[in-house]
């Protein structure tokens, strides 16, 4: 399989339509604080907890990106099958908003080729690294970003209180270029 990845521009900007897909909830991640270092320990649910989830789709427009946007597409012979919204922001990290990877194309390391776009465009813009925000229990994103070299910086547990995803923690990965 050919892997290529290209900018988002007005030109292939359809491919910010791509729809979300279900994943799976098979577990959570327990962020662990010594007081100066974050850790974490996985906790994997019984099969009797598993559950199907899909986040809603973006509708992502691409003349309302706004300020600081860039996105990365990732095609697998010349068919586009997923994309990375990343934005720069006031301090020296690029932030990644948005990963995304057709169903169909996930365990293909099409992921992971996206990943290491985002850091070689990092590098290009003279930034540190590049940091992500995932929830707690999708645990297959959680482990799809350890195994690209993130690392547990932080978290936000009240984040969700009062919405439908009340319970779910926000835990910050960072992976430095």
């Amino acid at each position: 399989m050919k892997i290529e990845i290209r900018p988002i521009t007005e030109e292939n900007a359809s491919v910010l339509s791509i729809p979300n897909d279900p994943f799976l909830c098979e577990g959570r991640v327990v962020p662990l604080f010594d007081g100066s270092t974050w850790d974490h320990r996985i906790e994997r649910f019984p099969e009797s907890e598993v559950r199907e989830e899909c986040f809603p789709d973006e509708n992502y427009s691409f003349d309302g990106m706004g300020e600081g946007f860039h996105g990365l597409a990732v095609y697998a012979d010349g068919v586009c099958a997923g994309f990375a919204v990343l934005y720069e922001q006031w301090n020296r990290w690029l932030y990644l908003d948005n990963i995304l990877i057709s169903g169909r194309y996930r365990g293909m390391g099409l992921g992971s080729a996206l990943v290491g776009a985002c850091i070689e465009l990092a590098v290009s813009l003279d930034k540190i690294g590049v940091w992500a925000v995932c929830q707690d229990d999708n645990l297959r994103a959680a482990e799809f970003y350890f195994m690209n070299g993130f690392v547990l910086g932080g978290m936000d547990q009240p984040v969700y209180e009062g919405t439908k995803q009340e319970g779910k923690t926000d835990i910050y990965l960072y992976r430095r270029a």
